[in-house]
């Protein structure tokens, strides 16, 4: 089909997945997967877009996150979450 990227969805639990381009490494924490799936969800009805929704992701890699969505007044949607580094030298790269 030539996709370039993945996400699996389970509506119910509001949960993601996602992996790298070649399928091999299990993403944790996608906020650019998770404003596309509120999109999605809030516009075919399946969540409230007045309510913050959380959508969960990286429990199967080991590493569970949880990734918020809210949209605005004017339809514009604020994706936020945690962010913790995983290893030295991802510290040094974002200081």
């Amino acid at each position: 089909m030539g996709a370039k990227f993945v996400l699996v969805l389970d509506v119910e639990k509001r949960e993601i997945r996602t992996w790298d381009n070649l399928g091999r490494v299990e993403d944790v924490a996608t906020g650019s997967a998770a404003g596309p799936t509120a999109a999605f969800l809030f516009r075919a009805g399946l969540a409230d877009p007045n309510a913050r929704l959380d959508l969960a992701q990286g429990r199967f890699a080991g590493r569970p996150s949880k990734i918020a969505i809210v949209q605005d007044k004017d339809g514009d949607l604020l994706v936020s979450g945690e962010v913790w580094p995983v290893s030295p030298s991802a510290m040094a790269r974002s200081m």
